[in-house]
């Protein structure tokens, strides 16, 4: 297998090496990146049938000095109109170097050329493997993948020196199919500073972060041995139009500020995606979805509000507004927030007013905006015949959501 320092890569950490990196992935079908820092100063893009072996200690990290563009990324496929095939990267620590001012996204989330802020992204690939890595330092997101089949994305260690917005883990927009997520830890204390799990089949595809993905099927995944210590979401279940089916989440174990898991189609988003007059039955399609396992805990002592009709109201831990068919949650449990422990982000919390509320104050579970769905927790079983018949229950173990025959 080939080096880059065949190439004349010297990985010191001071001098730009992206056309000499970009050269190589270019000629060479695998190729080895030993220990070493490797600056660049723009996308690097990765072409079919390449495999990048990346030793311990081998860090890619944008150049600080270059302003930020729509398009821009630290790696990407390269063929992301017309695809690519059979791509591996395994054993990176990938630094998008969120420091600098220079990477910042613009204030207006719509700027048709505004830096979406995403370190790693990869949109219409077939047989897609990362493993090993570590990702650091993200703008916004992580990772998003667009138009995915076929994938296995495992032993990924999601870190950042600076909580900033929007910084989802893995982030899938539109047609991603058949694949395993497996072995994902966000080690950084506060992160993910949103979504650790973003599972969207639809979205707003003209703000900055969704720039150039499209909507469509999300299908056949497993997610496994994923968690955090404390997040802001644990898991979003985004779906207008687009279904989400067989997906399977296992042995998670997930501190998190907000939400546990939300799936209530970008309601009360910046962008959103439609006028809730115009769907008087509701909207999604999530079909044939298990939690297995799952331990879910809140790490903040007062819960998050969001305006209700009759003031603020602690917003619900699991928040279900998704019309679905078989989903299951299976032996999983809700620990509520230890009251004792410093929490970073306690302090801007308790600077807006709002509720105490002891532990049992606040729903676990709220099923809300939909119709004609049946939810089976134990032995009790609640119809949803108009969205007026919302549901609050305080447990989640062992609980369905079918729709109604």
């Amino acid at each position: 297998m080939k080096s880059v320092r065949d190439y004349g890569a010297a990985g010191n950490g001071k001098k730009d090496e992206l056309s000499i990196l970009q050269t190589a992935i270019e000629k060479e079908k695998e190729l080895f990146f030993p220990q070493g820092t490797y600056i660049v100063s723009d996308t690097l893009k990765v072409p079919s049938d390449r495999k990048l072996v990346f030793e311990k200690g081998a860090v890619l990290k944008l150049k600080a000095a270059t302003k930020r563009k729509r398009g821009d990324f630290l790696l990407t496929n390269k063929n992301t109109e017309t695809g690519d095939k059979n791509i591996t990267i395994i054993g990176a620590t990938f630094d998008g170097n969120n420091g600098y001012k220079n990477h910042k996204r613009p204030k207006n989330i719509f700027q048709k050329d505004g830096y979406s802020g995403v370190l790693i992204n990869f949109r219409n690939v077939k047989n897609l493997t990362l493993k090993d890595l570590t990702l650091q330092n993200p703008v916004a997101y992580y990772t998003r993948f667009c138009q995915i089949d076929g994938f296995l994305i495992e032993d990924i260690t999601l870190k950042s020196n600076k909580e900033m917005p929007n910084q989802d883990g893995i982030h899938f927009a539109g047609e991603v199919r058949n694949g395993v997520v497996r072995n994902i830890t966000a080690a950084t204390y506060g992160q993910t500073n949103d979504d650790l799990l973003a599972i969207n089949a639809d979205d707003y595809p003209g703000r900055i972060e969704e720039f150039d993905t499209v909507c469509g099927p999300i299908e056949n995944v497993l997610f496994e041995n994923i968690s955090a210590e404390s997040c802001h979401d644990g898991i979003r279940l985004l779906s207008f139009v687009s279904v989400i089916r067989n997906l399977t989440f296992r042995n998670l174990n997930i501190g998190f500020r907000k939400c546990a898991v939300e799936c209530n189609a970008a309601r009360g988003c910046r962008a959103e995606l439609f006028k809730e007059k115009d769907h008087p039955n509701g909207v999604g399609r999530l079909e044939n979805i298990r939690f297995e396992d799952c331990t879910f805990f809140h790490t903040i002592d007062l819960p998050y509000h969001w305006k209700g009709s009759r003031g603020d109201i602690p917003h619900p831990l699991i928040l279900w507004g998704s019309l679905s068919n078989n989903v299951s949650f299976e032996d999983c449990k809700f620990i509520s927030a230890p009251f004792v422990r410093f929490d970073p982000f306690s302090n801007f919390i308790n600077k807006i007013k709002r509720k105490t509320c002891n532990e049992n104050s606040f729903p676990k579970f709220m099923i809300k905006n939909v119709t004609n769905q049946i939810v089976i927790q134990g032995q009790n079983k609640y119809e949803i015949i108009k969205k007026e018949d919302s549901k609050k229950l305080s447990d989640i173990t062992d609980l369905t959501i079918n729709t109604l025959n």
